[in-house]
């Protein structure tokens, strides 16, 4: 009985842990970039279930005396959580510096501390002294690992073009006459581990080991005034939300149930039956 109230505890504990993920990721469905997070759960080791006092010999574990009569799960365990890196839908919003990324890649920015980021979000904002920042403030990193810094001259934010390889293009000159000129190349990593990726909160990442050092990504392209959404699905969402509170309660009656039997077994066995 106890056994029993201990792993339904365990597993309401996971529960609990797998609903602020869901909720988590129900926050971000609109939010540019957002990877949705999920737990990874295992059994915690099984507890062998013995008869100490056997004549079944075939059973009997060596060195123990006890005839081994099956195991029994004390319930799951929230392991880790993992951050799901699936690809979102890209939206085109037609903004010169809304940039999406369509493959496995990460835009790099450093706050201004110092502190350095990866992120999918590509909602950046173009400064009057030519630097490129995020929303938050944070920059946007070249491939010499420095903040981009656009020099617009005479041309305008619309004369920005920023193709898939992230090379930033400017057009000069008249009417007719028009030419290009490359002013900056956005940094574009990844990692050949993006399972070793942990988030920093919202849409930034990090890898855990510090010592790992992002390559060139070359399976990514750039989508110049498109924005990647969420990969979190809203409908999915909710309904893995109603079903893990469903199993709450039935987990909760369960324990109140044992509840109920222990109270009884300690109450009432033995108790003399009155005439």
């Amino acid at each position: 009985m106890l056994r029993s109230i201990d792993s339904t505890k365990n597993g309401i504990n996971t529960i609990v842990d797998l609903n602020d993920a869901l909720a988590h990721n129900m926050a971000n469905v609109n939010t540019t970039g957002y990877k949705q997070v999920k737990l990874v759960f295992k059994d915690i080791q099984q507890t062998a279930v013995s008869n100490i006092k056997s004549d079944k010999e075939y059973f009997i574990n060596e060195g123990t005396g006890t005839d081994s009569i099956g195991s029994l799960s004390v319930g799951p365990l929230t392991q880790r959580s993992v951050i799901d890196f699936r690809q979102g839908s890209i939206i085109e919003t037609g903004n010169t510096f809304d940039l999406a990324l369509n493959g496995n890649g990460f835009f790099k920015v450093r706050t201004p501390e110092g502190e350095e980021k990866y992120t999918r979000n590509g909602a950046f904002t173009f400064h009057t002294n030519g630097t490129v920042t995020d929303l938050e403030g944070n920059y946007l990193l070249n491939q010499q690992n420095m903040p981009v810094v656009i020099d617009l001259q005479e041309s305008r934010t619309k004369d920005i073009i920023i193709d898939k390889q992230g090379n930033i293009n400017v057009k000069r000159g008249e009417p007719g006459a028009e030419s290009f000129e490359t002013l900056d190349t956005i940094n574009i990593v990844d990692f050949a581990n993006r399972e070793d990726m942990e988030s920093l909160g919202g849409v930034y990442f990090k890898p855990r080991n510090e010592s790992l050092n992002p390559q060139i990504a070359t399976t990514c392209e750039i989508v110049q005034g498109s924005l990647e959404s969420s990969n979190a699905d809203a409908v999915k969402t909710m309904i893995k939300s109603i079903d893990a509170m469903r199993s709450y309660e039935s987990m909760v009656n369960t324990i109140r149930t044992a509840s109920d039997t222990l109270e009884q077994a300690v109450t009432q066995t033995g108790r003399p039956i009155s005439s």
